[in-house]
């Protein structure tokens, strides 16, 4: 499939990546800016994955292009969607290191530095900018990941704003996932810097938050499909091939049920039982499935909402 299909597994990985490092920064900053110090480890680890995100896409991105020399042709056009994905990212990766260097325990690192810890009070008093430049460029990459679709006529399946808002949802969704996948692993561990009760808390506010966002992109993927069934004869055949053709079991198993349905479950329940004295001490560990089975179902989504339309000129 790989050989007929023009984008396939990196570049679906790369879409992915970048849903997911946009919309960890956004996540970082929006706590950042609402609650200040008192959720910081969903602001801190939001930043630490962004960046590791951010690079992974370039990597996928690069991976693809095979040939290293090829590199230079993301940027050879400045009106192209390519290569705002690619300024985008270029500007992204040092801003958010820069960022991520205003929480502990990086900062820490500086502070015990001689000649850099001359560095930490211009980078305290510079947060709030930082907060503004990485949310704009956190927007941009999570939106880029949808648009670079939407602009490709030859495909009307993704000729639509509701891919573009299936993709953002998704970012911000696995965003709040893969931090919640990572505080429950320290907090499991024992190696959570906050207090028990308040790592629970944090991970209560990113489960009510995410459960919203899994309830929207359940409606949105499926009116998305829904809605291509009575479009264009290209179309139907990709909603076809979605909802009954080569690509069911990964839409109705993985996506929706693994990715979407499962994990929204979980947060409903943890938010009504979790933080009572019974579940408490499980709410860690019952979250980490979950985390995980949201960020593959984010993965596979892109991946067959890339390569269902194309497969659809190859299959009688």
């Amino acid at each position: 499939m790989e050989k007929v299909i023009a984008w396939g597994i990196l570049p679906s990985l790369a879409l992915f990546f970048g849903g997911l490092g946009g919309g960890s920064f956004i996540v970082s900053v929006i706590t950042s800016v609402l609650t200040g110090e008192r959720f910081e480890n969903i602001s801190k680890w939001g930043a630490f994955i962004g960046v590791a995100s951010a690079i992974l896409t370039v990597i996928c991105f690069a991976a693809d292009a095979g040939n290293p020399a090829n590199f230079y042709l993301l940027y050879s056009n400045p009106a192209s969607m390519i290569w705002t994905g690619s300024t985008t990212l270029t500007l992204i990766i040092p801003f958010g290191i820069i960022y991520s260097f205003t929480f502990s325990p990086l900062i820490d690192v500086l502070s015990s530095i001689a000649g850099l810890n001359k560095l930490v009070s211009p980078l305290r008093k510079a947060k709030r900018g930082l907060e503004a430049i990485v949310f704009i460029l956190g927007v941009i990459l999570v939106s880029y990941t949808s648009f670079v679709l939407g602009v490709i006529w030859s495909k009307p399946f993704w000729n639509t704003p509701l891919i573009t808002m299936l993709f953002f949802l998704s970012g911000v969704s696995t965003a709040m996932m893969a931090i919640s996948l990572i505080l429950s692993i320290l907090f499991a561990k024992g190696l959570a810097e906050a207090p028990f009760k308040m790592a629970v808390e944090a991970l209560h506010r990113l489960d009510v938050a995410d459960a919203y966002f899994l309830a929207f992109e359940i409606i949105t993927i499926l009116t998305y499909v829904g809605t291509m069934l009575y479009a264009d004869a290209a179309s139907k055949s990709t909603s076809l091939l979605l909802i009954q053709g080569n690509y069911s079991s990964l839409f109705w198993g993985i996506v929706l049920m693994v990715g979407m349905i499962i994990p929204i479950i979980v947060c409903v329940l943890l938010a009504w039982k979790g933080r009572t004295k019974a579940f408490i001490r499980l709410y860690p560990v019952i979250m980490i499935p979950a985390a995980i089975f949201a960020l593959i179902g984010g993965a596979v989504m892109r991946y067959i909402m890339l390569t269902a339309p194309q497969m659809t000129l190859l299959l009688p």
